[in-house]
């Protein structure tokens, strides 16, 4: 057994930040650097579950960015993106080969890591005509393509999805205490996407030599939540 080695991470990061009467914003440069990361690398222990090995490098990198815009007391707009690369250099992966009971080496090189899209974005809008009536909010986020392995096969991936929400809410004020109403309405659009996924690869021969299992985790379509509050 390959002994493992300790995981380090160096953060560095600048940013800026601005704030004024009616708009404010930031930006955020950062850079992580890892040195013998813990990865699993399809390796699995003889009772199934998944291995971690070092790999010697990889790194996050990237800018995040946010604003604000509210130009009057019953407006707000707010938004920020993050762009970013998350690499793994020199990855290998693993692949149980159930002809010899060993297995096959994938050599990868340079690859995107696992879960990590190189775009992240939201934005969202809140009016509220009156101080002491009901607020409306609706806000979008978008999250770009991200893979389910390390190995940045296009076969398996997480497509890009766009979700948006709205919610109302009115406040009431009943002697000392504060009754709250809010109604969500999650997944406005009704689109239909998928947030998580998982798959297992093994090499079996013959003519259909490639083995696959294939999990993905659906999210709820357009779907309504209520929630009352009573604050003392």
């Amino acid at each position: 057994m390959i002994p493992i080695k300790p995981e380090a991470m160096l953060d560095g990061e600048l940013g800026y930040g601005f704030a004024g009467e009616h708009f404010s914003g930031s930006v955020n440069l950062y850079a992580m650097e890892y040195r013998d990361m813990l990865l699993e690398t399809g390796k699995l222990s003889s009772s199934g579950y998944a291995i971690k090995e070092n790999v010697d490098r990889g790194w996050r990198r990237g800018v995040e960015l946010a604003a604000a815009w509210s130009p009057a007391s019953w407006f707000r707009l707010d938004g920020n993106l993050t762009l970013s690369t998350n690499r793994i250099k020199d990855y290998t992966a693993f692949i149980e080969d159930w002809e010899t009971g060993g297995y096959r080496e994938e050599h990868c090189g340079n690859t995107a890591m696992l879960l990590s899209p190189s775009v992240v974005g939201m934005a969202r809008v809140r009016v509220q005509p009156w101080s002491a009536g009901p607020s409306l909010s609706v806000d979008g986020k978008y999250v770009g393509k991200q893979y389910w392995d390390n190995t940045q096969n296009g076969d398996r991936c997480i497509p890009a999805y766009f979700v948006s929400n709205l919610s109302l809410s009115q406040e009431f004020r009943i002697r000392r205490t504060r009754l709250g109403l809010s109604l969500y309405v999650n997944n406005l659009l009704d689109n239909e996407y998928y947030a998580y996924a998982w798959v297992y690869r093994a090499w079996q021969g013959g003519d259909d030599p490639w083995y696959q299992e294939t999990g993905i985790y659906p999210q709820a379509t357009r779907n309504l939540m209520a929630k009352v509050s009573l604050s003392f």
